[in-house]
């Protein structure tokens, strides 16, 4: 049980991670997900620079543990960088981290407002007076 947990676990700290990196360009299709993207960016914003731990490392490590398996330092460390980078997270790799999902924030709200206000408002012809 407790290893189907932490795979859970896993999976919804990918798909958050996807969340993170995707939201501001999902969110000109679906408006709806300004709020919970922004609130994703925040949380995750708070932890990182206050240097804590992800709670859904935490929660992870839970179950590994639990299950008698390692325990991981972060889920991105893990699962992302190691395979690809043996020397872990440097500044430079964690840099590299914070822009993946910083970049695409800042694009995709950048072009949802710009779109927003090029919108013609009720009443207006859209035409310069």
């Amino acid at each position: 049980m407790n290893h189907t947990l932490a795979a859970l676990m896993a999976m919804t700290h990918g798909l958050f991670i996807a969340f993170l990196v995707s939201g501001s360009l999902l969110a000109r299709r679906w408006p709806r997900l300004v709020l919970p993207h922004l609130g994703a960016v925040a949380a995750t914003a708070a932890v990182f620079l206050a240097g804590l731990d992800c709670p859904l490392t935490t929660w992870e490590n839970h179950f590994r543990a639990a299950d008698g398996r390692p325990v991981i330092e972060g889920f991105v460390e893990h699962y992302f960088v190691h395979p690809i980078h043996d020397q872990g997270m440097t500044p430079a790799i964690q840099l590299l981290v914070l822009a993946t999902w910083v970049v695409p924030s800042v694009v995709g709200y950048r072009r949802l407002w710009s779109a927003r206000s090029s919108v013609p408002t009720r009443g207006s012809t859209g035409k310069p007076a």
